[in-house]
């Protein structure tokens, strides 16, 4: 819960009392609302763990619409769109290559290297902490 509260000098900061945060000390723990013209507006501020928290429970509340209506926007996109089309394909493509090892003699042309090579290369481009 978000609350309004008036500062010393006269100006409004607002402190979600759930996590103990105030938008004074800490404002990068707060979303700025947009108002309707898509402005960002310091008359309302959410707290980004609450908004988060919401969130995840919204979508697990609506995990079948959201995912049916995903499905339906990629598959118009993929008509639409020739660019997104290729991207989605060459993406799937990549991805069965690296996570099904199965070979694809195109793709693998198209980059230029050998299965391991390109494993390789990938592996190097990760840093510590990433997945």
């Amino acid at each position: 819960m978000v609350k309004r509260i008036l500062n010393g000098f006269g100006g409004k900061y607002k402190k979600c009392e759930l996590h103990n945060i105030d938008s004074l000390n800490s404002p990068e723990n707060f979303y700025l609302k947009k108002d309707k013209k898509g402005f960002k507006t310091f008359k309302s501020y959410v707290c980004k763990i609450c908004a988060n928290k919401k969130t995840i429970k919204y979508y697990y509340s609506n995990k079948k619409q959201i995912i049916a209506q995903q499905g339906k926007y990629k598959k118009f996109k993929k008509k639409t769109d020739p660019e997104y089309k290729l991207l989605h394909n060459m993406r799937k493509r990549m991805w069965a290559i690296l996570k099904k090892q199965k070979k694809s003699d195109s793709t693998l042309k198209l980059t230029g290297c050998s299965l391991g090579e390109l494993r390789k290369h990938l592996e190097r481009k990760f840093e510590d902490g990433m997945s």
